[in-house]
């Protein structure tokens, strides 16, 4: 089997093989080998009742499409035609377990005969082994059959011989054995199939599974099998689960590791340790494992198709109110409002992943987010809910908020004012909408900065007017909110400076010359110096750059305390307006 997690019928199954290993050592008692023919009989048993729970599903399918055809709300008889297409697809699989089911039953008659017992059909006869014969007319239904009445229950010869040969290590390739290995994984790959390639809706889904026998433990084997349907075209949403179940309940290993009384371990092909002398009644138990193994995965299949076409596969004992609504609203915006009833079963409640810590209760999950940063805040998960059958029935989930900055506001109507050809910094923000613009009606140009910051820069005119424009992104509606006029105005004169002193007392050893605003002005301007005089003791001193020359240094140095000297520079600044600026200080 695949190990690790298994179902409880993969565990039963396994018990039996590990008893099998056991009895190849011993000298078989024969309560031991009554214990197989209790095994087959139980087999038996949970093999039919396997086949009635796949043919309820396919009665009650037929039940719903004699309801659709006189549904005379649904004229196209929409619905019938997709029962009837999903009713095709049962057919197609009802074929593929008649071949495996008859190949199995054949194979079980003939190592009966070949070990010389009669199977001659005997109903319920205490004294015969065969009771119901297989039967084409009910091709899925395996042969009833009656292990008690075998007389050499411990002959395994004849079942070595048929399906394994001379060397277990090496089965024969046209040996029965090879020929139900090849059978079974076949049927795995056609029951996958058949669920999950379908066309319904205009919609197509599809898949082409591959043969997986070579897997270390049931999670790799799960990596793989998860792996390859990821790869696929089918419908991820509704089938995964039940793909991956399917394929991963009908996989054994290509080879086990064995060994025993001191003997080394090594591998063994699947198909020779499970029939190496293996006991006729054991090898007979092995294979109808195998039948109930394919009758459990086609009831399986036939409840999980028509859960597509029906709703009843999962169970409702209450009904809630629900509203839906966006999850942002301006004033003056409409908002569409969704109500609907919630059913759901307080004994069954959803599974939810993604996000944090949930609290389920009354069929909904809630939990408690915490929102940073601004814009959109997007969550995403799985919620699911088991059936009736026990599967489960996953849908995805996603939620995205808006995060907006809460503001206030604060203006002083007469300092409203933007400098003509200065990049003067604007921030706005639109409260109650996730997205703001601004919209300029004057002489000016703008650009965006960042988040709710634009460069606006005024060419001409003696005003220009802001306007700010919210927009909802989700319900895709604007609004002008707020309008400012603001007076244009040239950029104040700025001062020029010897050292760092403006006519003030400046040290003879100064030298730097700069022309920038006073601390009274924030504005952050930068001027071009274009050329400077320096007036000292009747003199003049003319230059270009951002430092005194050789002799208007030495005017400096030989200007006496007390003294004044004058600098006069021409500048440009950012409105490409040629001016001066004076600057007369005091040596010191």
């Amino acid at each position: 089997m695949a190990g690790g997690k298994e179902t409880p019928r993969q565990k039963m199954i396994g018990m039996m093989y590990l008893v099998l290993t056991a009895l190849l050592a011993l000298n078989v008692s024969k309560q031991v080998l009554d214990a197989f023919v209790a095994i087959e009989e139980n087999m038996q048993k949970a093999a039919i009742n396997h086949l009635e729970r796949g043919d309820g599903a396919k009665r009650a399918l037929k039940g719903e499409l004699v309801v659709a055809e006189k549904d005379k709300e649904d004229p196209t008889k929409v619905k019938a035609q997709k029962i009837k297409y999903f009713m095709d697809v049962m057919e197609k699989i009802d074929i593929e377990t008649g071949k495996f089911i008859e190949l199995v039953d054949g194979i079980k008659k003939d190592i009966l005969s070949k070990s010389g017992e009669d199977i001659s059909v005997g109903d319920k006869d205490p004294n015969k082994i065969l009771w119901v014969d297989y039967n084409k007319k009910d091709p899925v239904r395996p042969a009833r059959m009656n292990l008690a009445a075998v007389q050499a229950k411990d002959q395994y010869d004849v079942p070595m011989h048929e399906l394994v040969g001379e060397e277990p290590m090496e089965p024969k390739a046209d040996g029965a054995g090879m020929k139900l290995w090849k059978a079974y994984n076949d049927y795995r790959l056609s029951i996958v199939k058949l669920v999950g390639t379908y066309t319904v809706g205009g919609k197509t889904w599809s898949i082409n599974p591959v043969a997986i026998n070579k897997f270390k433990d049931f999670n790799d084997l799960t990596k793989q099998v998860e792996a390859m349907i990821d790869k696929s075209q089918c419908n991820k949403n509704d089938d995964k689960g039940k793909l991956r179940d399917l394929y991963i309940e009908l996989t054994k290993p290509e080879t086990v590791m064995a060994g025993g009384d001191g003997e080394e371990q090594k591998e063994w092909p699947w198909i020779g340790k499970t029939f190496d002398h293996a006991p006729l009644v054991a090898a007979i138990a092995s294979l109808t494992s195998m039948e109930v193994e394919v009758l459990a995965a086609r009831a399986s299949a036939f409840e999980h198709i028509k859960s597509r076409v029906s709703t009843g596969e999962f169970s409702f004992n209450s009904i809630e109110g629900f509203a839906v609504g966006p999850t942002m609203v301006t004033k003056g915006d409409e908002a569409e409002l969704k109500v609907m009833m919630a059913a759901f079963d307080t004994d069954n409640q959803p599974v939810i992943t993604g996000g944090g810590n949930w609290v389920v209760a009354n069929g909904q999950g809630t939990m408690k987010i915490q929102t940073s940063g601004l814009g959109d805040k997007t969550m995403s998960g799985t919620v699911k809910i088991r059936k009736k059958s026990g599967d489960w029935a996953e849908k995805p989930w996603k939620y995205t908020v808006k995060v907006i900055e809460p503001t206030g506001n604060i203006s002083l109507p007469d300092m409203n004012v933007l400098y003509r050809n200065y990049e003067n910094r604007v921030q706005a923000v639109a409260s109650g909408f996730d997205k703001t613009d601004i919209k300029i009606d004057g002489s000016a140009t703008k650009r965006s900065k960042g988040s709710n910051e634009w460069i606006v820069t005024p060419t001409g005119g003696s005003t220009c007017t802001i306007s700010v424009v919210g927009t909802n992104s989700i319900t895709k509606k604007s609004a002008s909110l707020n309008k400012v006029t603001y007076k244009v105005k040239p950029l104040p004169k700025p001062n020029a400076y010897l050292g760092s002193v403006n006519n003030g007392s400046v040290n003879k050893r100064a030298e730097d010359i700069m022309v920038k605003y006073g601390p009274e002005i924030t504005l952050n301007v930068s001027f071009s110096l274009l050329n400077w005089t320096l007036i000292a003791n009747g003199r003049e001193v003319t230059g270009t750059g951002n430092t005194l020359n050789a002799e208007a240094k030495k005017l400096m140095s030989n200007t006496a305390a007390g003294k004044k000297v004058a600098l006069e520079v021409s500048y440009r600044g950012p409105d490409k307006v040629v001016a001066k600026a004076t600057t007369i200080n005091t040596i010191k």
